[in-house]
């Protein structure tokens, strides 16, 4: 049915943009969500929200008390997923860039719920293992574009667990090598995850998950 003032839409068309004023869009890029009380800044970035929560319940179904690993996590989507394991419950290692700004960024995300923050570096799978221990290992490895980091995590998975790659608009991966061996021997398995290519094949699906999310606040 056609839109009305006021009504409460979310944006998925693939060409949308990140964040804008104003907009003008065919109905078939909106997709109509329920009324509600929610603060408006939690909706202007729900589909970080609904991009982390698919992530960790479609890629590998993670469950409290359960571990994710992932790096970016400064990125909108890895501080919506600090602060969904936070509320759910689950454990969350975190990697960041090794900047000058590292220890303000890190402090941020702990705000958030983050524990702990790592530097990226070539040698942080053993520092993971060394925080998580063998029986603790994480389920689910995410990343956008930390090429260093996505080779350590693969690392430092559970065996017949998930890495998943959900950005890189910028093709920073470039030619990616990871650890043929590891991913053999342990039966890593390598995914991706697209949030506006699932949306629109799955609109009523998007508007439960929104409400899920919303009730967690």
């Amino acid at each position: 049915c056609a839109r009305a003032t006021g009504d409460l839409v979310l944006p998925i068309g693939g060409d949308c943009g990140t964040f804008r004023t104003y907009a003008v869009l065919p109905e078939t890029k909106l997709l109509a969500l329920p009324k509600t009380d929610v603060r408006i800044e939690l909706l202007s970035s729900i589909m970080h929200f609904v991009c982390a929560y698919q992530l960790m319940q479609t890629i590998e179904e993670v469950k409290p008390g359960d571990c994710l690993v992932q790096a970016d996590a400064t990125s909108l989507v890895g501080q919506a997923v600090i602060q969904l394991c936070a509320m759910l419950n689950i454990d969350s290692v975190n990697i960041i860039p090794a900047s000058e700004n590292f220890e303000h960024e890190a402090e941020a995300l702990r705000n958030l719920g983050a524990t702990p923050v790592l530097r990226s570096s070539p040698t942080v799978a053993s520092e993971i293992m060394a925080i998580r221990g063998k029986g603790g290992a994480p389920r689910l490895a995410l990343v956008q574009r930390d090429a260093v980091a996505a080779v350590e995590m693969v690392k430092a998975l559970r065996a017949g667990c998930s890495l998943c790659f959900y950005g890189d608009v910028e093709g920073t991966l470039g030619s990616l090598s990871l650890p043929v061996r590891t991913l053999l021997q342990e039966g890593i398995k390598i995914t991706g995850f697209n949030v506006l290519g699932w949306a629109r094949k799955n609109r009523t699906k998007v508007v439960e998950v929104v409400d899920i999310i919303i009730n967690l606040f």
